[in-house]
């Protein structure tokens, strides 16, 4: 029998609003040769029911109904039950556009790539097009050198949804327990793997998926172990550049002056959503990466760098009136 082209991975949880359009368009595909795995992450509403239903209709959809465990460990659940050559990730209240994987499929005959990336479209809740993201390369093969660049300046390349993957990529037995609390740059802790396994890179200049607004999304709403999650995850961008031998100093300093940026979404966040919490702060203080992060903060942008050299003198009561005035402003 052939194998597979595609696998299409699914988790779901609690999005029964939504999870209709996200099939739809998937089953809809004009490309014909996939199976959908869909992972029902211990829904509470009737998303669960919603699968069944989809499966029972069509023989390309199966489902997983598992406890609650979140999305590093529903994808490690389709991954093990996959058959495609090629994986894609879907979140379960994003759609994608109906010939996706027709023209991914045209770049894989054509180009052989192991990593394909493409653009996205943002949405409103209702599904209507806000704006799209801006190439981040000209169509065509892109080297590892440039592609990891990307990975290291900024935040478009973290998703797993604009990207489809050779399945071989992937660790299907890689245990997540240590980041079971991670709900902040997951896409990217699992992504960094497999761009380190991956030779061939390919950028498709379209805009196949569709990211919904969704103001429930995790995405939306800070925690208080977000802070955790984002100095647990940027290091291991750090480690990756290391091991692939690409830790020269121009690397280096984009990797610090994104860290900034990182540093100070995370105190602002902090601010914003717990008010001054010194405890919290002097952790953050003490990370590795927040103090050599220091030697590249003349870079940073006025407005951020004027706060963070309050952070970084430990000027407590000016900081926390500078974080205010920042909040004021933004409003």
């Amino acid at each position: 029998m052939e194998k597979l082209r595609f696998s299409v991975i699914i988790p779901v949880y609690n999005v029964e609003q939504y999870l209709k359009d996200c099939l739809d368009s998937v089953v809809g595909q004009t490309f014909r040769d996939f199976e959908v795995i869909v992972i029902d992450d211990g829904s509470t509403d009737n998303s669960g029911k919603i699968c069944d239903d989809y499966a029972g209709r069509d023989q390309r959809i199966s489902v997983i109904h598992q406890e609650n465990h979140g999305h590093l460990f529903s994808r490690q659940s389709g991954l093990k039950r996959s058959k495609g050559e090629y994986i894609c990730f879907i979140d379960s209240d994003d759609t994608v556009c109906k010939d996706m994987l027709f023209e991914i499929d045209k770049i894989i005959a054509d180009r052989c790539p192991d990593i394909i990336q493409f653009k996205f479209r943002k949405t409103d809740p209702d599904g209507n097009e806000l704006y799209e993201e801006a190439a981040v390369f000209g169509q065509g093969d892109v080297s590892k050198e440039d592609y990891f660049h990307k990975v290291i300046t900024t935040s478009f390349m973290n998703s797993l949804c604009i990207k489809i993957c050779k399945r071989s990529l992937f660790d299907i037995d890689v245990d997540y327990g240590e980041y079971y609390r991670i709900k902040t740059g997951e896409d990217l802790l699992q992504s960094l793997p497999v761009i380190a396994a991956a030779e061939k890179f390919y950028y498709c200049d379209r805009a196949f998926y569709n990211y919904r607004t969704n103001p429930s999304s995790i995405t939306h709403n800070y925690d208080d172990a977000q802070y955790k999650t984002l100095f647990t995850v940027r290091p291991k961008v750090y480690e990756t550049m290391v091991k692939l031998g690409l830790d020269d100093e121009k690397n280096i300093a984009a990797f610090y002056r994104m860290y900034l940026r990182v540093l100070w979404a995370v105190l602002y966040g902090l601010y914003k959503n717990k008010g001054f919490e010194k405890a919290i702060f002097e952790e953050i203080f003490e990370y590795s990466h927040v103090s050599r992060a220091r030697e590249y903060l003349s870079a940073a942008p006025f407005v951020k760098k004027t706060g963070l050299r309050l952070f970084y003198r430990r000027r407590w009561r000016s900081f926390c009136a500078y974080l205010k005035i920042c909040r004021f402003l933004k409003r």
